[in-house]
């Protein structure tokens, strides 16, 4: 199955199959300026494929409605657990190359800029007004250049870069988190640190260091966050930093064992076998091959929701 997304962030259906897909090395389909849900059934893989020119919008809207089919997929046996993977083009995962059976595309030579054009693009972004010891020592030093020539390539060079409001209403396009209420936006472009743990043996012993260092590689571009807490540093109005914190391993499982205690007493005591008859009398819908901790989950959000 292979979906296509509209400006409105509507997804479309396309009737292309796999064949036709990968027909030319896939350049007949996967467009650059595309972004397209491609769902590989017998492996349980959804990929979102992201073409090098596409929006930074569609890119949004793609992860969300990978994750609205991952939930919708769940319900059939054949899509339980299903993975969701970004793709860029020219950046290509092995593993999509691999099972596509293509080759990936190098854009250098597309997204090569000649030689004197980019010398124009350059000199044309630099203002004259803003370097006054330019003018002072050598005023001829600067080519003077056609105004429009030059102003319309300045205009494409920044548009290229998405502003803050653009990716404000892109974040604000995406779904709000179930059962939770929106409140802040941290926009800018600031580092990631997390902890990493290096290991070294010196004459026969073994040491283990940790140190905090900024990460360079993600899995993905929209992260979710689960019994996390977050605390925001400021300074002169200016937020400083946000530090994310993950609840302790002995305080899950002491949430987890209070969601079990708010189950109804009799439905522990029943077996597999009459929580399905009871999930199927009361039209609750549970995946295939659900255990009974997960049985009794869906009976409990029923019963909740009721």
């Amino acid at each position: 199955m292979i979906y296509g997304l509209e400006n409105t962030g509507e997804r479309v259906k396309l009737d292309i199959s796999e064949e036709e897909l990968i027909k030319n090395n896939g350049q007949s389909i996967l467009n650059p300026s595309q972004v397209l849900i491609i769902i590989k059934e017998e492996i349980r893989r959804i990929y979102i494929w992201k073409g090098y020119e596409s929006s930074v919008r569609k890119k949004f809207i793609a992860s969300r409605v990978a994750a609205e089919l991952q939930n919708e997929l769940m319900h059939q046996a054949n899509f339980h657990r299903c993975k969701i993977i970004s793709v860029d083009q020219g950046d290509e995962p092995k593993e999509f190359l691999k099972n596509f059976n293509i080759k990936s595309v190098n854009l250098e030579k597309k997204k090569k800029i000649p030689e004197k054009e980019q010398e124009d693009v350059v000199k044309s972004s630099i203002s004259i007004s803003n370097y006054p010891s330019f003018q002072q020592k050598n005023p001829h030093s600067i080519r003077k250049m056609d105004n429009n020539k030059n102003s319309n390539k300045k205009v494409k060079l920044y548009q290229s870069l998405p502003n803050e409001s653009e990716i404000l209403d892109n974040i604000l396009s995406i779904t709000s988190l179930k059962s939770y209420k929106r409140k802040h936006i941290l926009i800018g472009n600031a580092k990631l640190y997390g902890i990493t743990k290096k290991k070294s043996e010196i004459f026969g012993t073994k040491l283990e260091n940790e140190n905090w260092e900024a990460i360079i590689n993600f899995p993905k571009d929209v992260i979710e966050l689960d019994d996390y807490k977050l605390r925001i540093h400021l300074k002169d109005n200016v937020v400083n930093a946000i530090e994310i914190f993950e609840k302790l391993l002995n305080q899950k499982n002491k949430s987890q064992a209070d969601k079990e205690k708010s189950i109804p007493y009799q439905f522990k005591n029943w077996t597999v076998n009459n929580l399905r008859e009871y999930c199927k009398m009361n039209k609750i819908q549970i995946p295939s091959g659900c255990k009974k901790i997960d049985i009794l989950h869906y009976i409990e959000k029923n019963i909740n929701s009721e």
